[in-house]
């Protein structure tokens, strides 16, 4: 007989959160050498540029890192594009981190 072993919801948000810092710290470094392309998609299993980051099963720190490397992202780009928004969504990521 199989044991399951209950899942312990903590240990998940301590993964999660770990796994985020290190996309968020290989998507600053693609910033650094103006690869926007590469920082988005480094971001993109919890971030898009037309959505709200996911970050409600993270650590303070991991969200906070996850938004204000989304939201120095999206500035960036809209800095070089023409978006919806203009930098009004990065505005409000960065205020997100802060929060």
């Amino acid at each position: 007989m199989a044991t399951t072993l209950p899942v312990d919801s903590l240990s998940v948000q301590h993964s999660e959160s770990g796994a985020v810092e290190s996309c968020c710290a290989t998507a600053r470094q693609k910033l650094e050498v103006g690869d926007y392309d590469a920082g988005l998609r480094a971001l993109a299993p919890w971030w898009s540029l037309d959505s709200w980051p996911s970050h409600s099963r993270l650590s303070d720190r991991a969200s906070a890192e996850l938004l204000l490397t989304a939201g120095t992202l999206s500035g960036l780009i809209a800095s070089t594009k023409q978006l919806p928004g203009g930098q009004r969504p990065a505005e409000g990521l960065l205020n997100g981190a802060i929060a």
